[in-house]
This record gives C-alpha cells, structure tokens and sequence, in this order.
C-alpha cells in the first residue's frame, strides 16, 4: 500500500505531485475498503502541502540546532498532519462498493470495526485519514530503526485516537503539540 524509503519524505516536502500522488493513493486504498469515495479539492490541498513545506522550513531556521542533522520525521509528519486538519480538503464522501471487482483494498476487520471505522471517516474526513496516513508513515520508519533497545510496540489506544482526532478537528491545534503526543507514543531508549 505504501512504497516509502528513506528519501520520501524530502520527495514529498519537494514536489506536490510526488506527495499528492503517494497520499492519495493511501487515502483511496484506506476509504474505497470502508466503502468510500472521498472528492478531493485538488487546490486546498495543494495550499495544505504549501502550509506543510513552509512550516517545515520554519522550524528548520528556528527551532532546530544548527549542527543537527534537521527535522525528525517524527517533527515533519507532526507538521504535516496539523496542515492537513487545518484545510478541508475533502469536499465530500460519495458511497463506494469495495465488491464491484475494482483492484482496491480490502477491510481486514470485522463488521461491527468497519462500521466504527465508516463513523470516524465521516466524522473527521481528511483529518482522518490524514491522520491515518501519518500513523502508517511514522509506523514504518519506527519499524525499521536499529537505534533504539526497545522493540518497536504500537501504542495508540482507540480512546487516544479519538481524543487526539478530537483536538485536530478544534482550533487549538499546534504543531508542536501535535509532536509531543506523537513523541510520546514513540519514545524509546536509544542504544548508546
């Protein structure tokens, strides 16, 4: 579902077309298996990867430590997550049927989650499933890191998702914040 290497990230922050393609393709995957087509509006979304790219720029001139190596993607999936709840860039959800023999996802869960799941999706939209989708980024690069002396362990709670979709869909929404509780999720002792 998600061919991502370690170069994605600069070629999503690079290109909107790299990103929008790679994102699109996850979103549809994740919606058309709950039986969901979601209208994207193509120029919003374009100002929230724009929102994302000058962000990121932002805190690398100000926050970061000169002689670092840069933005963690941790940082830079925080930033794009709080850019993409900030714009509504899902216009509507049209009813779609996962059985009409398209080449799509399937959903691996029960009835009663895809129902849940279908709520969510219509409750949050694009936050939604941009959250999904920087949960499965984060995911991936955590599953693949050889510098921590935990084992990788996905913590996120059902309660926790919904309390932090919650606050990506107020107006207090930060950034920042948005990186202390993905931090916190993710913190693991790195091997000395």
């Amino acid at each position: 579902m998600l061919n991502l290497d370690e170069n994605c990230l600069g070629n999503w922050l690079g290109s909107y077309d790299a990103f929008k393609d790679d994102f699109l393709h996850y979103v549809y995957f994740l919606s058309k298996g709950c039986g969901y087509y979601p209208h994207v509006d193509f120029p919003k979304l374009k100002i929230a990867h724009a929102g994302w790219c000058a962000e990121c720029q932002l805190w690398e001139s100000n926050y970061v430590m000169k002689d670092s190596n840069g933005l963690s993607h941790l940082k830079i999936m925080s930033i794009l997550l709080v850019s993409l709840a900030s714009v509504e860039w899902v216009q509507e959800l049209e009813e779609y049927d996962p059985t009409g023999g398209h080449d799509e996802g399937e959903f691996a869960g029960s009835s009663d989650a895809m129902r849940e799941t279908r709520l969510d999706i219509n409750a949050g939209r694009g936050t939604f499933f941009a959250f999904q989708f920087v949960v499965a980024v984060i995911n991936s690069f955590e599953i693949s890191r050889d510098d921590k002396c935990q084992k990788f362990e996905f913590r996120l709670t059902s309660d926790l998702e919904h309390d932090i979709m919650v606050w990506l869909l107020s107006e207090r929404r930060d950034p920042m914040a948005m990186f202390l509780i993905l931090k916190s999720l993710y913190i693991r002792d790195s091997v000395s």
